[in-house]
């Protein structure tokens, strides 16, 4: 009896040694025959015979221009170009492999099933055979000019690599074992490549899915957590991920931002002491306050940025923390009293010194360390420059993720770095200056039990990155003096450039630059009444400035000179705006000077117009006079405090004979067809025709009803309803400036600002919103065309001492 147990106990070790003697690994997978030390792996899957080729793949990433300019391309050169490569007709699954051996730095290892075809070498000029032998297996030596490649068969596996150490060690089974690493490549392969890849900076392993669909690279995967390391997302167990919204905040020209989220701010804290080793306790009244936390840095200046759940309350919880400083464009900035609070609480996440500074904009509040930084910052975030809005983020937004747990937001020289620390071999092999063309990057990672979701998504630059859609970020002129009346734009230096001209509060008359030069400044002895008008007296193309104050009529040259026999001085005072009439536009200006009821007008060398014939109104004219062309008549219209419209000719002769008087406000005439229309203080619209037939339709409006009428645009502004050639348009309820109407290249454009919010809308004469609007600005906004080039320059005041250009692309 015992006899037969040794002897089935004998069978059984013998059969077991003959079995481990001719252990098959024909049904092995392919990650079993991966190198050791293996940090770095491209996965490539082809479906079916449909699907692309593995060549084809490796080929796109090859030719993008990313990868493609690094100094060692993602796949390789040796690995790309090699012949030996290219006979390989692959289906299914392969795999390419780098290690993390200095000395193995350019190597690679490539592992595909045996391939139908043998390899025939005969083809490949210039070549040098060898045979090796390692434990019974042949591995064929290939050298190519500088290019020294390995290959064998294990079974049904074929491995090529261009270092014999790996081939030596796959032979002898000595290959990659990593536990976090057999989770993720067991998972089924999706078609196309995936790049699996050991973070050192991080301790973990990622596992991403590449998509390229020009201009948009998406890698979509997962990151493990290593066993034996604690990684920076382990602070983040137990958190529910919540909504991504500060790239809405964020200024459009960042250079990095990092981004964290929480739901449960005492359990976050307990996760950063526990790895902290830090048993005190930690003040949770702010934290609590917030559920979105970011660290920004851009040119010259790093913040935070935390969202409140509720304005209110965080501003209640911040109150023993926080004292007044001063306004700036409606918003109070505060002094921080714990500068350190963030660094102290969230340093091992993100650290800021010197968080002296708040204030807050829509529920979010932002801390930097300085005065100037918290305007800069609301400067960007009021004007709409804001990262949500530029052109980089609009192309990658559908790409993105709603919510997130932790997230890395990089632009131009970040986004590289970027695309290396996930998918990419080690820093020192990327010359960096060679990279250009990607603009922003986003990596948005999704915590959840030990491995976290991971979606990096970047596109190719398709024109200016930080440009608002639509609109670029605004520069800033800052005045000495508190802004006065309207500023207008005009020609200088042969109608090559725009500048600004504006009056303030000490008479100075003002000339800046597009880009905030001050060219020139001119001591007025009052302030100027209505509007500056440009005009070109000298008729040569170089522009003058028109205007009047309450006793002098004035006309100043690009250079602030005055242009002779101008100023004219009158003891009676001026009562309203000059008018300037252009009636066949040859530039033989007529300039219309109202003094209560008196009419001057006089001729571009100042002298009066002997032929004019209205020299006093029957009572006081009460607004600018007009000129308005129907057909090939002139008509002057002259409004009076008794109710009565003038229609006169040139000469100053009753034209058109209106003996109806009306409740007139002041607003102007409107040129409808062949018909003038205007808007009596009663809301009623009078059309009055060339014969002089009347006509009045009742309005259902506000008192703040607006109408305006250009060429062939038709505007009208009744309280928060703007109505563009018929198109109604909803804006915010506000209170709102007159809609102004401007044409560039036979396009139309509207600009009205609502008065309470501070928000400049321009609108196309289809009543499309212009994308990037509204940005900030306190005042009604003028439109230009800067340097006759395609864009557009939008002025406004930002403050009773600034003004902010806005760019249309």
């Amino acid at each position: 009896m015992k006899i037969g147990i040794y002897s089935i106990v004998i069978l059984i070790i013998l059969s077991t040694l003959f079995a481990c003697e001719n252990t098959s690994r024909s049904d092995a997978p392919l990650y079993q025959f991966l190198p050791e030390n293996t940090t770095l792996v491209y996965r490539i899957n082809q479906e079916d015979s449909s699907s692309q080729s593995f060549k084809t793949i490796l080929k796109d990433f090859q030719n993008n221009t990313l990868f493609s300019k690094t100094e060692r391309i993602m796949f390789n050169n040796s690995f790309i170009t090699n012949p030996i490569i290219k006979q390989l007709e692959i289906t299914g699954e392969s795999i390419l492999a780098f290690s993390n051996s200095d000395s193995l730095a350019s190597h690679y290892t490539y592992i595909t099933k045996q391939p139908k075809k043998p390899i025939v070498l005969d083809s490949i000029k210039d070549k040098k055979v060898e045979t090796l032998t390692f434990n019974k297996k042949k591995v064929t030596k290939v050298t190519i000019g500088k290019q020294v490649h390995f290959y064998t068969s294990i079974d049904s596996t074929f491995v090529i690599g261009s270092h014999l150490s790996p081939i030596k060690n796959i032979i002898g089974n000595i290959t990659f074992n990593d536990s976090t690493f057999q989770k993720l490549i067991q998972l089924p392969p999706k078609n196309g490549l995936t790049v699996l890849k050991n973070n050192k900076t991080k301790n973990v392993w990622t596992s991403v899915h590449i998509i390229k669909d020009d201009p948009v690279t998406q890698a979509a995967g997962i990151l493990m957590e290593r066993d034996t390391l604690k990684p920076l997302l382990s602070y983040f167990k137990g958190q529910t991920p919540q909504e991504l919204t500060v790239p809405s905040i964020i200024p459009s020209d960042v250079n990095t931002a990092t981004v964290f989220t929480y739901n449960d701010a005492e359990l976050l804290f307990k996760n950063l002491r526990k790895f902290k080793n830090d048993s005190t306790k930690v003040v949770l009244r702010i934290a609590e306050s917030f559920n979105e936390i970011a660290k920004v840095s851009r040119e010259g200046e790093s913040f935070l940025i935390a969202k409140s759940i509720d304005s209110q309350i965080a501003f209640e919880n911040l109150e023993a923390e926080i004292s007044e400083v001063k306004e700036f464009r409606n918003t109070t900035i505060y002094k921080f009293n714990s500068p350190d609070y963030f660094k102290n609480k969230f340093g091992q996440i993100i650290a800021l010194d010197g968080a002296n500074f708040m204030f807050e904009f829509n529920g979010y509040f932002i801390f930097c360390s300085s005065e100037i930084s918290a305007e800069n910052i609301s400067s960007a975030i009021m004007s709409g420059a804001v990262l949500s809005k530029s052109n980089a983020y609009k192309d990658i937004n559908t790409n993105l993720t709603r919510t997130i747990t932790y997230c890395e937001i990089g632009s131009d020289k970040a986004v590289p770095q970027m695309l290396n620390s996930l998918i990419g071999e080690t820093e020192k092999n990327i010359n960096f200056k060679k990279i250009s063309g990607y603009d922003l990057a986003i990596a948005q990672y999704t915590f959840e039990n030990n491995f976290a979701h991971l979606n990096f998504v970047t596109s190719e630059n398709s024109g200016n990155s930080t440009a608002i859609a639509g609109v670029s970020a605004p520069s800033s002129i800052a005045i000495n003096e508190t802004i006065l009346g309207n500023p207008v734009y005009f020609s200088t230096r042969g109608n090559r450039k725009k500048s600004i001209a504006f009056q303030d509060v000490t008479n100075n008359l003002n000339a800046h630059s597009s880009d905030g030069t001050l060219l020139w400044s001119k001591k007025i002895d009052e302030p100027i009444l209505g509007d500056i008008k440009e005009i070109d007296i000298k008729r040569n193309g170089r522009k003058q400035l028109a205007f009047v104050t309450k006793n002098k009529m004035f006309v100043v040259d690009e250079n602030g000179k005055d242009v002779s026999p101008f100023p004219i001085s009158y003891k009676d005072e001026i009562t309203q705006p000059l008018a300037v009439f252009d009636y066949d536009n040859n530039r033989k200006y007529r300039f219309v000077i109202i003094q209560s009821n008196e009419v001057i007008m006089l001729d571009s060398k100042g002298k009066a117009v002997k032929g004019f014939t209205l020299k006093k109104a029957k009572s006081k004219i009460i607004a600018t006079p007009q000129h308005i062309r129907l057909g090939n008549k002139d008509y002057l219209l002259f409004q009076e405090e008794s109710g009565k419209l003038n229609i006169l000719s040139r000469t100053g002769k009753e034209r058109i004979k209106v003996s109806e008087k009306f409740k007139l406000n002041k607003s102007d005439v409107q040129k409808d067809g062949n018909s003038f229309v205007f808007i009596t203080s009663e809301n009623e619209q009078k059309t009055i025709s060339q014969s002089g037939n009347v006509t009045t339709k009742k309005l259902n409006v506000t008192t703040d009803y607006f109408y305006n009428i250009d060429t062939k645009l038709k505007v009208s502004l009744n309280d928060n309803l703007l109505r563009v050639n018929g198109r109604l348009i909803e804006l915010p309820f506000g209170i709102y400036t007159k809609p102004n109407l401007f044409f560039f290249n036979k396009t139309g454009y509207i600009t009205v600002t609502e008065s309470q919010e501070n928000k400049v809308y321009v609108y196309d004469n289809n009543g499309t919103l212009i994308n990037g609007f509204p940005v900030y600005g306190t005042s009604a906004a003028i439109i230009t065309d800067v340097s006759k080039s395609k864009s557009l320059q939008v002025l406004v005041t930002a403050d009773e001492k600034e003004f902010l250009l806005y760019t249309i692309n």
